[in-house]
């Protein structure tokens, strides 16, 4: 009774709370925006982009909305089992070879792109091969950590983002022009449309990467699904105040000129007139939240890895030769910031939708088919 009682607790300890669970949707819906979504987003609507941003936060919820019917209807499984009992082994696993593969590719393009922005902004005398191993060191080791482990280190980045953002948010909204909003919707409707669906694919696809943690390892708390929309809101929320601080300080002709102009308008930041010329401290907001999908998605590919190679002795090689195959695929497929600009705003975007989102509705639509079947039945 008392060795029941001792595994009880240790299983409880190692279970997510709803509140460290739904702690990943803030940084996993920031992580795509520093260099990806923005870079599309501003050269499509400029400073029409916070509109973008608005629109795009309300579509975003369907998207949220499917991620929750998943997460409830799971039957306990990841979304690794639940491909193989819906639609058999075979189209099961064909499914979630394409899922990996997207994820794998997006973990290469995450760590080119925050490898690039601390090479330009923090270090850029040293070699981006250097950084791109310190950044994979500790992205290694929390990524073959229990997920429990894993969802801390998302709470304490969590409690630093939000430190981090507010002090941003006083520091710089005096450093801007509010009339560099204006003209509204000077180009038309069209880039906003464009825009805004850029900013649903890439503040929306990372959340499903939370499929791989099946609810067993979840404590089934009380609104579980309010906890994860108001992190929904509150990532948005933040987001969409980063683009007007980003638009009312540096407006329309200066926008376009900066591969990273999010961090450009931190060099506005002054407080109390002695605070100032700290923007390498603020954008570690962005760094972070980067790091945090780079870790999600290790522990996505090396979970769904474990699962095809059942019971070998050299799993624990999985995540070094994950992080050497990243290494390598940043340098094959992105040699200089010309290209990897080009093909963020041409291909990624086709990508993140064929690789994750037409996945994950397949399984959304064979989950509810199922469902209703069983409704019937009963």
């Amino acid at each position: 009774m008392v060795e029941n009682n001792e595994k009880t607790s240790n299983d409880e300890s190692n279970r997510l709370t709803t509140w460290g669970y739904s702690s990943f949707i803030v940084t996993l819906t920031k992580s795509g925006f520093l260099g990806m979504a923005s870079y599309i987003m501003f050269s499509y609507s400029n400073i029409d982009t916070y509109i973008s941003a608005i629109l795009g936060t309300i579509i975003g919820i369907i998207p949220l909305l499917i991620f929750i019917f998943l997460m409830k209807h799971s039957e306990n499984k990841d979304i690794i089992d639940l491909n193989n009992s819906l639609f058999g082994k075979i189209f099961g696993n064909i499914l979630n070879v394409i899922l990996n593969l997207a994820v794998l590719f997006m973990a290469i393009m995450a760590l080119y792109n925050i490898s690039q922005f601390m090479d330009i902004q923090y270090m850029p005398d040293t070699d981006t091969n250097y950084l791109r191993i310190l950044i994979l060191v500790p992205i290694v080791y929390a990524a073959s950590k229990n997920i429990n482990v894993i969802s801390k280190i998302s709470q304490i980045i969590l409690m630093i983002n939000l430190s981090i953002f507010l002090l941003t948010l006083f520091g710089t909204i005096g450093g801007g022009k509010i009339d560099n909003i204006f003209p509204i919707l000077k180009n038309g409707i069209h880039p906003i449309i464009n825009s805004t669906l850029v900013y649903v694919i890439f503040t929306t696809f990372p959340i499903f990467l939370l499929t791989i943690i099946p609810q067993s390892d979840v404590m089934q708390e009380k609104h579980k699904a309010r906890k994860l929309f108001f992190m929904y809101l509150l990532g948005n929320i933040m987001l969409i105040i980063i683009i007007i601080l980003t638009v009312i300080i540096l407006g329309e002709d200066l926008i376009p000129m900066f591969r990273y102009p999010e961090y450009i308008a931190l060099k506005k930041f002054k407080l109390f007139t002695i605070i100032e010329r700290i923007e390498n401290t603020l954008s570690l907001q962005f760094v972070f939240n980067s790091i945090m999908y780079l870790i999600v998605s290790f522990h996505f590919i090396i979970r769904s890895i474990k699962k095809i190679f059942k019971h070998t002795q050299r799993e624990n090689l999985f995540p070094y030769i994950l992080a050497i195959i990243v290494l390598i695929g940043s340098n094959l497929f992105f040699k200089n910031t010309t290209q990897s600009t080009n093909f963020i705003k041409q291909f990624v975007p086709y990508i993140i939708c064929i690789g994750i989102f037409i996945p994950m509705a397949i399984t959304f639509f064979g989950t509810l088919i199922k469902s209703i079947k069983k409704k019937n039945e009963s």
